[in-house]
């Protein structure tokens, strides 16, 4: 038997900050653990899945068509051996035409459901497959182009 139990709440603020449009979001949610009758979807463990993130982004050029972004998320996978997991991340988004946007993000992990015991304990579900086995798996680059119609 399945369940799908999981809530989230969040907040933005949008306005300028000297004169440059500027975006706050902060966001806070979990997820019941599983039990041996129901398996959550959301969260296979046995302990509360939580998260909690900040971010913000500022336009920084030509009336926000550059923007530069920063955000940090504190979680608990619910994994009960390896369940500190953080992120931070940094991001540039450059719009040279209407519906037309180039963007790179650099997102660092940590915490030990990033860590190579993580992934030597055999947990399927766990965030410890990312790491590859010299332990390197703690940042990823994103590059984006976004066009819409």
């Amino acid at each position: 038997k399945y369940k799908t139990k999981a809530w989230v709440v969040d907040a933005q603020m949008q306005g300028q900050v000297l004169a440059l449009p500027t975006g706050v979001y902060v966001s806070y949610g979990q997820a019941p653990a599983s039990d041996s009758s129901e398996l959550n979807i959301y969260n296979p463990y046995s302990k509360t899945k939580k998260a909690a993130s900040i971010a913000a982004e500022m336009g920084v050029w030509a009336d926000g068509r550059v923007t530069v972004q920063a955000a940090y998320r504190w979680a608990n996978t619910g994994n009960a051996a390896y369940s500190n997991d953080r992120a931070s991340t940094v991001g540039l988004t450059y719009l040279p035409w209407y519906n037309v946007q180039f963007a790179v993000y650099q997102t660092w992990y940590n915490g030990d459901a990033h860590s190579t015991a993580a992934l030597n304990s055999g947990d399927p579900y766990g965030l410890g497959a990312l790491v590859d086995a010299s332990g390197s798996g703690d940042s990823l680059t994103s590059v984006n182009v976004a066009v819409g119609f």
